[in-house]
């Protein structure tokens, strides 16, 4: 290979993590269709926005509301379970400023599961439904030491 090659191929592969991680966002911000809690979704039918004003959680609207207030019975039995898991993972690209950036940045780069929920949801009669949510957080708790579980 000759020297000019070698220089090219050097910034190509600096460029390669950017631009993976360029595609990685504009793949999380395209847009998609939105839906419910899925055991709700799959009883009633409807997406999000037709209990939730403007899609956005806690504000419902006046279907929400009566969905709500009669007991998550509304639309047909469905399998009730749904699961949310959080996964995340962050670089910090310049540690040179900590006094011990192996203490300070211990997970730098690694993904952490950091919380997940079980939920059972829907409807169990015409007269009964119900709502729970079951959820772990790999950060709710501390040591002695006041450290992160």
């Amino acid at each position: 290979m000759s020297a000019t090659t070698i220089q090219l191929q050097r910034p190509l592969r600096q460029l390669a993590p950017m631009g993976l991680a360029l595609m990685v966002v504009l793949a999380g911000l395209a847009p998609r269709e939105s839906s419910a809690l899925p055991a709700f979704a799959r009883q009633t039918g409807q997406n999000c926005v037709a209990c939730h004003a403007g899609g956005q959680f806690p504000e419902l609207t006046p279907y929400g509301r009566m969905f709500k207030l009669t007991g998550y019975t509304a639309g047909s039995r469905a399998l009730p379970l749904s699961v949310m898991g959080v996964l995340n993972a962050a670089k910090v690209s310049n540690t040179s400023k900590s006094d011990d950036p192996a203490a300070d940045f211990q997970k730098n780069g690694t993904p952490v599961f950091s919380s997940g929920s079980l939920f059972v949801a829907g409807k169990i009669t015409d007269n009964i439904g119900l709502f729970s949510q079951i959820t772990y957080d790999n950060f709710a708790g501390q040591n002695a030491n006041g450290e992160l579980n």
